[in-house]
């Protein structure tokens, strides 16, 4: 059984030709390309998961580096920009205001090291292919989960809220979802109840489109023999269906723009199979249906926007122009549904100009002049930045959100996230990498036959870039760790394919 397994594993993951010979390279090898395969499997799923696995990859391909006989590396056209983009954020941090914390989260920026781990151990076709059917797999598990929890509703969303119930502790407004009591999620009125007798504090997490508040209160001042609906004033509830999906992660951003990403990658192979009528390309049509469901049900423009520009992109360079044109015409309805959607269930349009809503496109206008206020304020801010995450300890003396009247959070665009962070120079590196990336891949297509997996997986990837790098106009994307691991993930992928054709450019480190 043992043995079975581990030829079926080396069969999809050959042993280096390095590594023939020495057995303790070759237990090595297959340690590095087991953790890239839990990396794809748990980044759409589990965040925890998802580092055992790029970390643990990364050690065990940095102690196969010093077995001899050493693995080949290569040269790729985004090193400079890569590794600088990473150095200079360590600099920034260096001279940050807040270097304590600083230093703390430039941690995060060593994820681009999932690049490498990825470009330089997937050497083969079938390698690739099947860390791409794994990731796409494991984001279909998540729409499973999505389409499950929306079907049994969740927590007590509540109404006939009486004012002259509520005090200046307990604030909630009819239709509001109560989700969490202490951590426990919601399923009955009971729950509270309980927490209330059992708990001299309890802390009540509840929905309101669509943002989440949370309401710590001391039980001493709510009537502890009373029902739920006494001690909170409401008069009945109803299992709420309305909210924004977030799949298994804890944000409804984060889950879309993993999904955009991985959305990309399968409707570029699809497009590129010969047969449409395969299993592989009703899987990929049903996988596709599913994420395009789940996407809207994350109710987050930039990233229903950022893969309308993907699709686009990915139909105008795969397709024919009639295929393009029809998806055009699609796009049409699409958009309408969406508009639609918003509206039921943000209560806003595709463009929101309320001045209230933490979501608002008024909001992100206040947050994103205060950014550009400050990131010209000074020389030091224009070379170094404030530092990474400075704002959060500086927000109220910088009078950053409406003199802090605004919830905090950041700036929603990861171009001025970054230059107001870490400076023009790592903006200037970080868009290098980006068009680097971009350009290899569009050469790299031309490489590959027009109906291979590969060609379509390349696709995806440039597809994937372009909306990532458009929706980061409006959310700070490249902060989320969990985004960002599997956009350096694609990105590694397709640098592994860039290898396969231009294989000249390797180097020996023996």
């Amino acid at each position: 059984m043992r043995q079975s397994f581990l030829n079926f594993f080396d069969s999809l993951f050959p042993i280096r030709a390095e590594s023939v010979g020495n057995p303790l390279a070759i237990w090595l090898d297959r340690l590095v390309y087991g953790c890239i395969v839990l990396t794809a499997l748990a980044a759409p799923i589990s965040i925890a998961v998802t580092n055992i696995g790029w970390i643990s990859g990364v050690v065990f391909w940095g102690i196969r580096l010093f077995v001899r006989p050493r693995p080949r590396l290569f040269r790729t056209p985004l090193d400079f920009a890569l590794v600088g983009f990473f150095v200079w954020s360590v600099v920034s941090s260096a001279f940050s205001y807040a270097p304590d914390l600083s230093f703390d989260r430039v941690k995060g920026f060593a994820h681009f090291l999932i690049v490498y781990l990825f470009a330089q151990n997937l050497l083969h076709p079938k390698s690739i292919k099947f860390i791409v059917g794994v990731l796409i797999f494991a984001a279909t598990v998540t729409v499973g989960w999505t389409f499950i929890e929306r079907a049994m509703g969740r927590g007590l969303q509540i109404y006939g809220v009486n004012p002259a119930a509520i005090n200046s502790i307990v604030q909630l407004n009819d239709g509001d979802t109560l989700v969490s009591v202490n951590r426990k999620k919601l399923w009955r009125p009971e729950q509270i109840e309980t927490a209330v007798r059992e708990n001299e504090k309890i802390q009540i997490v509840f929905y309101r489109p669509d943002f989440y508040l949370t309401l710590d209160l001391d039980t001493a001042d709510l009537k502890r023999n009373a029902s739920a609906q006494e001690m909170l004033g409401f008069e009945t509830w109803k299992r709420s269906y309305n909210w924004r999906s977030q799949g298994f992660y804890s944000h409804y951003t984060t889950y879309s723009e993993a999904l955009q990403l991985i959305m990309s990658l399968a409707l570029g192979i699809f497009l590129t199979l010969p047969d449409k009528k395969s299993r592989l390309a009703i899987s990929l049509l049903v996988s596709l249906a599913g994420m395009s469901a789940a996407l809207l049900l994350t109710a987050t423009r930039a990233s229903q926007g950022g893969f309308l520009i993907s699709a686009a992109a990915i139909f105008l360079l795969g397709a024919s122009r009639k295929v393009f044109l029809s998806l055009l015409a699609l796009a049409l309805p699409l958009a309408l549904v969406t508009f639609v959607y918003l509206q039921q269930t943000r209560n806003t349009g595709f463009v929101d100009r309320s001045n209230d809503s933490i979501t608002s496109t008024s909001w992100r206008a206040t947050v994103w002049r205060e950014g550009f206020d400050l990131l010209i304020k000074s020389p030091r801010h224009l070379l170094v930045g404030v530092g990474i995450d400075a704002q959060k300890r500086f927000r109220c003396e910088w009078g950053l959100f409406a003199n802090c009247t605004l919830p905090p959070g950041h700036f929603h665009s990861t171009p001025l996230q970054i230059a107001v962070e870490t400076g023009l120079a790592a903006l200037f590196l970080w868009l290098l990498a980006v068009f680097r990336y971009g350009k290899t891949v569009l050469q790299t297509i031309k490489n590959y036959a027009e109906k291979s997996v590969e060609r379509g997986i390349l696709l995806g990837a440039f597809g994937g870039l372009l909306g990532f790098f458009v929706a980061g106009f409006l959310h700070y994307n490249l902060g989320d760790g969990e985004v960002a691991k599997i956009f350096y993930l694609i990105l590694g992928i397709a640098l592994a394919l860039w290898h396969l054709r231009t294989p000249n450019l390797n180097f020996n480190n023996q």
